[in-house]
């Protein structure tokens, strides 16, 4: 899935922080596969002042010039917990608005389409 750097942020901070053994796994995945690289960083100059009033206030800024999309694998599975972790916060009463366009684009039922499960590779035990 092809995602820029305000939905990947947007689907970082909408994973589950706890869950079941084998989901925070997956969370730990998709937290990785979101995040940024040395390189992404270095271009995108990230920052929490404010680029108007160069005060900081909480907010993530960057620079629109490096925006860029990136492909996303995001399985099934993944796609599960990101949904839940949505759920959970909507339940929670805890979405924002400027989440609400990456939410629904999330719960729209045409995404699990584009959802690849992860190919697995089989382990041989030894016997002994």
């Amino acid at each position: 899935m092809l995602l820029g750097v305000a939905e990947r942020l947007v689907v970082l901070n909408l994973l589950p922080a706890e869950g079941a053994l084998t989901t925070l796994r997956i969370t730990r995945e998709l937290q990785a596969a979101l995040s940024f690289t040395e390189e992404e960083h270095a271009a995108l100059k990230f920052t929490t002042k404010n680029p108007q009033s160069g005060v900081e206030d909480g907010n993530t800024y960057w620079s629109k010039a490096a925006d860029i999309s990136r492909e996303i694998n995001i399985g099934p599975k993944a796609l599960e917990v990101i949904r839940s972790g949505i759920k959970a916060k909507d339940q929670r009463g805890q979405l924002l608005l400027g989440q609400l366009e990456v939410v629904e684009r999330f719960l729209d039922e045409r995404v699990e389409q584009d959802a690849k499960p992860a190919k697995l590779q089989a382990v041989e035990e030894k016997s002994a």
